[in-house]
């Protein structure tokens, strides 16, 4: 979870802080959706299909450079401490 909670908040160096787009609270910014709280396999699911290109449109084109250097390791902890924030 601790490893998740830096690269949610700082990027770790690999990735964008999570508040930059979906909110310091992490509850979504207008059409950027919340991701506090929501189901860990979703959210894993998400993260890998927009790093493998099977997500496509408008956001998933944002998402792409932000998950194109996580591995799948990194991809659980974040989704980790995700899950520990309240929707």
């Amino acid at each position: 979870i601790k490893k998740g909670e830096a690269l949610v908040t700082t990027g770790g160096g690999k990735t964008l802080p999570c508040a930059a787009c979906h909110g310091a609270d992490l509850k979504g910014a207008g059409l950027v959706p919340p991701i506090a709280g929501r189901s860990p396999s979703y959210m894993v699911r998400q993260l890998y299909d927009f790093q493998n290109g099977a997500r496509a449109g408008a956001g998933a084109a944002q998402m792409k450079p932000v998950v194109e250097k996580l591995t799948v390791d990194e991809m659980t902890a974040i989704v980790a401490y995700l899950t520990t924030r309240s929707p």
